[in-house]
């Protein structure tokens, strides 16, 4: 996959959602924002409890006295693997972002181009997408993500769904398609290395480093992630400051 970039400063992963994505604007309100509104009283009792992720870090015991939280220094093998891990395209954008909880990862940067699961926008969505956006033609690449394929992504990555992410989701959602489009002349795929970990039973605290092109725009980070059902699931991300 072609690695391209503006290097535009040192914080640049943090305000990633502003900068890149919002060019398209919403024609129409979409089901989130809906959603958004009536959340506090549609949400079940169950489906509250079905979330099983701690809320934050803070929550994840470090009592090394009690068995059950005994914590493990990860291995380079370990290291290896979630280095593997987060280059993955469906995965880095998880680290572009500063959460304490997945309700609050901001979903611009995660799929900016795409996460695995966007597709070029299709002739047929075309003349819509572009009387939606008052444009008489495209610009440059326009990626479209059905609203399922984003609730199944999230529901994997977060335990939880589009309407239980508490940033905004700046991409133009098209009712009758029942999907959200974007444009970008650009990619934010960066590289990062996994250099010192530790497991708490199925709780894992990592240290990313970008890469050494990418040293002099991003900062490291401390992701929190939680292994469940063969998945690993983003808790919560902090980037490190000198």
């Amino acid at each position: 996959m072609a690695v391209g970039m503006k290097r535009n400063g040192k914080f640049f992963a943090v305000t990633l959602c502003v900068v890149f994505m919002c060019g398209c604007g919403s024609a129409e309100k979409s089901p989130t924002a809906t959603a958004k509104e009536n959340f506090a009283t549609e949400q079940s009792e169950s489906e509250k409890a079905s979330i099983k992720i701690p809320a934050a870090p803070s929550e994840i015991s470090t009592d090394s006295e009690a068995p059950f939280a005994k914590r493990t220094e990860l291995s380079a093998e370990e290291c290896k693997f979630f280095t593997n891990f987060i280059q993955e395209v469906e995965n880095y954008g998880f680290l572009l972002s500063d959460y304490d909880t997945p309700h609050d990862v901001h979903l611009d940067p995660v799929f900016y181009i795409g996460a695995g699961i966007g597709e070029e926008i299709p002739k047929e969505d075309l003349p819509r997408y572009l009387a939606a956006t008052g444009q008489e033609e495209l610009m440059t690449d326009c990626l479209k993500l059905p609203r399922q394929s984003i609730e199944d992504f999230l529901q994997r990555k977060l335990g939880i769904g589009l309407r239980d992410i508490h940033t905004p989701f700046e991409w133009l959602y098209l009712s009758e398609f029942d999907s959200y489009y974007h444009e970008a002349g650009d990619t934010n795929y960066f590289l990062f290395s996994c250099t010192e970990g530790s497991r708490q039973e199925n709780i894992y605290t990592l240290r990313f480093t970008p890469e050494e092109d990418w040293g002099s725009l991003l900062s490291g980070c401390e992701t929190v992630l939680i292994k469940t059902e063969g998945e690993y699931r983003f808790v919560s991300n902090h980037f490190l400051t000198e």
